[in-house]
């Protein structure tokens, strides 16, 4: 099969530093990081992610995942791994 001029074989995945696992919002909530995705057209990384509390299913940009916010006068991260999941892997 030939994808963009290139075998399926010779197509390398883009590493993100995302970890599938647990995180904690910096609001309090837990969710579960469980795959990334890519906007069909503008290529951008996004996270593929759960609540755990009612199992909602959300996207995130990756880079606002990945953003620091200020709480106070403290800079957190928005979303702070806490734990492994089901697997822990790195996309």
């Amino acid at each position: 099969m030939v994808y963009d001029g290139k075998s399926v074989s010779e197509i390398k995945p883009k590493k993100t530093d995302i970890l599938i696992g647990i995180y904690r919002h910096f609001k309090g909530g837990r969710y579960e990081v469980f795959d990334t995705a890519r906007h069909t057209e503008t290529d951008e990384e996004f996270v593929v992610y759960r609540n755990l509390d009612d199992y909602t299913c959300w996207v995130r940009p990756k880079e606002n995942f990945l953003e620091h916010v200020v709480v106070g006068n403290e800079k957190v991260p928005r979303f702070e791994y806490i734990e492994q999941g089901e697997e822990n892997n790195v996309f």
